[in-house]
């Protein structure tokens, strides 16, 4: 799939700027490698990502995954009820075991 394209990545970037492009993929890639299907959204990661930015502090990054959690690009249900970070399609039972 063509990411920087899809519909809620550009809804994303339209309403946070450019720099919400780079948050999603650091976001999608903290989900993958570290405990290899999810990430808990909580204050340390905000400040972690934002690191990784030149001008958006932890505020801006939490907004940014917020808003991609309510667009439907992750589970919101999950990031609501724990801080849990994972795609929609990932077997939600699995992770909050």
């Amino acid at each position: 799939t063509d990411f920087i394209h899809d519909r809620i990545v550009r809804r994303i970037m339209k309403s946070e700027g450019d720099a919400a492009v780079t948050v999603l993929v650091e976001t999608l890639c903290s989900i993958y490698t570290n405990e290899g299907y999810y990430a808990l959204a909580d204050a340390l990661f905000y400040e972690d990502l934002a690191d990784n930015l030149y001008e958006k502090d932890a505020a801006y990054v939490q907004r940014v995954i917020t808003l991609a959690s309510e667009y439907g690009l992750f589970d919101s249900t999950l990031f609501r009820e724990y801080g849990l970070l994972t795609s929609w399609g990932t077997d939600s039972g699995d992770i909050v075991r």
